[in-house]
């Protein structure tokens, strides 16, 4: 019982093993496509078509690259405390500057 359990099994591994070849192997050539930078035909490829006509690096380390980063930050940092002040909330700074004034 046993033995034909094995057997069994080791014909669908088989299976799985092709299956899995096919999927590899379509993903390989999905990536491979969009690799070589041909657009596909079509309204699915406007926006590709587009961005290489334009010279547009459209890609995901291009949003991540900002260069004045740090002022960007300050004035990020300013407009929280304009609106804390607004609200009445007092700052980090102040909380903690209070709490050294009262263990004193």
């Amino acid at each position: 019982m046993q033995t034909k359990r094995i057997i069994s099994y080791r014909g669908n591994s088989t299976m799985a093993w092709l299956k899995f070849s096919l999927g590899l192997t379509i993903l390989l050539a999905v990536f491979a496509f969009f690799a070589s930078g041909i657009a596909p035909p079509g309204i699915c490829g406007e926006v590709l078509r587009h961005n290489q006509l334009c010279d547009i690096d459209a890609s995901p380390l291009f949003y991540s690259e900002i260069e004045n980063m740090a002022e960007l930050e300050k004035g990020v940092m300013q407009m929280r405390q304009e609106a804390k002040h607004k609200k009445g909330v007092p700052d980090r700074s102040e909380k903690k500057s209070n709490a050294l004034i009262l263990k004193r």
